[in-house]
C-alpha cells in the first residue's frame, strides 16, 4: 500500500546503501540518491503524482490538471490505484 511504501522509502533514506531506492522506484541511474535529502526530493516528487490525481478526482473525464495537454478519464486517483492493485508483483499486506 502507499503508506507503507513511503514509510518504506524514508526508513531507507536513513541507510548508507541508497541504491536500494533505484530500482524499486524505478529512477533512471543517473537520478542522484547521495543523500536522505535526495531522498526525500524524491518522495516530494511521488507525492506531487498524488496531489494531481487528488485535485483532479473528478466523476467526469477532465484535462484541467493537464491545462489542455490530455485528459484525465472519470475518478483518476480510482484508476491509478485500480492498475497497481491489479499487478501481481506488488505485495499485498493490507491493514490500510
Amino acid at each position: 500500500n502507499v503508506r507503507a511504501a513511503f514509510a518504506e522509502l524514508l526508513r531507507r533514506s536513513e541507510q548508507t546503501d541508497l541504491k536500494s531506492i533505484k530500482a524499486p522506484m524505478r529512477l533512471c541511474d543517473d537520478t542522484p540518491l547521495g543523500s536522505p535529502e535526495d531522498v526525500m526530493d524524491v518522495a516530494l516528487w511521488a507525492q506531487g503524482a498524488f496531489d494531481y490525481l487528488a485535485m483532479g478526482n473528478f466523476p467526469y473525464e477532465s484535462s484541467y490538471i493537464l491545462n489542455g495537454d490530455g485528459t484525465l478519464p472519470p475518478y483518476p486517483f480510482r484508476v491509478a490505484c485500480g492498475g497497481a492493485m491489479a499487478d501481481p508483483t506488488l505485495p499485498n499486506k493490507g491493514g490500510d
